[in-house]
């Protein structure tokens, strides 16, 4: 929807009926408003004590939890032996020994990233984005007769696992 103004999409409702929406992309008002919208959650959620990125970086660090500095560090001395090895005579069974280590680590990097993921989701940061986005879906979702799908960005959330919902955040993620 990078370039469109508004998009058709069919959606499937539970029932087995099909319908069409109308996605439009949101104009400046809009985004001036979600901005608006994602400043009060995230000075309510620091309010409220919810974490942001930064803070859950330090308690993870804090707590043992997040080590992605020595992982990286212990992948980089694993490539620079396998690297400098070349010009010098080394088993092959060596070699090998040291690409599965730097695959495991490389594993457990890529785990770790995972987790940080999962857990930044409840940072004021991405609460606000959550509610910037939800509010725009809000905004920008009209049936075929070009009527508001949402009267409030709280009649889209209370809505928001239904397929009109869905297919909407869909059309303007993209």
């Amino acid at each position: 929807m990078a370039n469109e103004i508004e998009k058709t999409v069919d959606v499937e409702l539970n029932d087995g009926r099909t319908i069409q929406i109308i996605v439009r992309k949101p104009s400046n008002a809009v985004m001036s408003a979600a901005q608006r919208k994602g400043a009060l959650v995230w000075t309510q959620c620091i309010q409220e004590g919810v974490m942001t990125k930064k803070e859950l970086e330090k308690v993870l660090e804090d707590r043992g939890i997040w080590t992605k500095a020595n992982i990286l560090k212990e992948i980089s001395e694993l490539e620079k032996k396998l690297y400098l090895s070349r010009g010098v005579t080394l088993k092959t069974s060596e070699g090998k020994k040291i690409a599965i280590q730097m695959r495991r680590k490389r594993i457990e990097l890529r785990d770790l990233l995972a987790e940080k993921v999962s857990l930044e989701q409840n940072t004021a940061e991405s609460l606000s984005d959550n509610a910037k986005f939800d509010y725009i879906v809000s905004q920008c979702t009209f049936d075929i007769n070009e009527l508001p799908v949402y009267n409030s960005i709280d009649d889209y959330s209370n809505r928001s696992d239904d397929p009109i919902a869905f297919a909407a955040a869909s059309a303007l993620a993209t």
